[in-house]
């Protein structure tokens, strides 16, 4: 079998130690080029410095927010909310805030939950995100508070040909690892003729991703929680890998 990675995951080091280990072939074929959005941070300076619940919404968001890190460094009283630990590490590289993310299932529902628990008369929120991302979070928080902002600070540019047949194991299983909706579109544009060249396993990690999508070209569909570490991954495609 062959593990393809079509984004920089959180958990890849880890992944590829346990891959050699145990002879399994892991390459990496990123879908997705991330670039800085031109901001000017100090459009966006009074509204930094009075709120109160700041919202990444990816690593990502936290990356390339780097325009706006002085202003946010200045507020030290904000909580700052995220999906996931990975994230929260990230934030924690960063700001000596208090970070608050879901424990378990890594989702902007699940952090919904937890905002609404915690929300105040007077809160103002902050989301900073991706161009295109998820409007849940925003659309959600827009039902109980009027005093919110989001702020887009990188795109998600899709690598033409990310991925050849040379890639393609074409005497085992192939399993692609898709983090997003706009991955996994630029990867079925990429794979669709090679389906009858190899058997071809989806992983994905949430079903909320192939809405709408036809996966016809897929033997498979997998989900793993993104809130699983590198261990659960390699047993769960291990396991399937047996199985077929």
């Amino acid at each position: 079998m062959k593990i393809i990675l079509t984004a920089d995951l959180s958990i890849k080091n880890e992944l590829n130690k346990i891959a050699i280990k145990k002879k399994i072939e892991v390459e990496e074929r990123i879908a997705l080029d991330i670039q800085n959005i031109n901001l000017d941070p100090d459009i966006f300076k009074p509204y930094i410095k009075k709120v109160n619940k700041i919202i990444f919404q990816s690593k990502n968001a936290v990356k390339y927010a780097s325009t706006l890190r002085d202003y946010l460094l200045d507020n030290k009283t904000a909580k700052m909310y995220c999906l996931g630990k990975f994230t929260g590490n990230e934030i924690q590289k960063y700001y000596a805030n208090k970070v608050i993310y879901p424990k378990d299932n890594y989702s902007s529902e699940s952090l919904l939950k937890i905002i609404k628990k915690e929300s105040g008369l007077n809160d103002k929120y902050l989301i900073i995100k991706g161009e295109d991302g998820r409007n849940y979070l925003e659309d959600e928080i827009k039902k109980f508070s009027k005093r919110i902002k989001v702020i887009s600070v990188y795109r998600r540019v899709p690598i033409k040909d990310f991925l050849d047949i040379s890639s393609i194991n074409k005497k085992a299983n192939n399993y692609l690892i898709v983090s997003s909706k706009a991955a996994l579109t630029e990867l079925i544009a990429n794979v669709s003729n090679y389906k009858n060249i190899a058997p071809l396993i989806l992983i994905i990690p949430n079903e909320r991703i192939i809405n709408e999508i036809d996966t016809g070209i897929f033997k498979d569909v997998i989900i793993i929680c993104n809130s699983n570490n590198a261990e659960t991954y390699i047993s769960t495609i291990e396991g399937h890998n047996g199985q077929n």
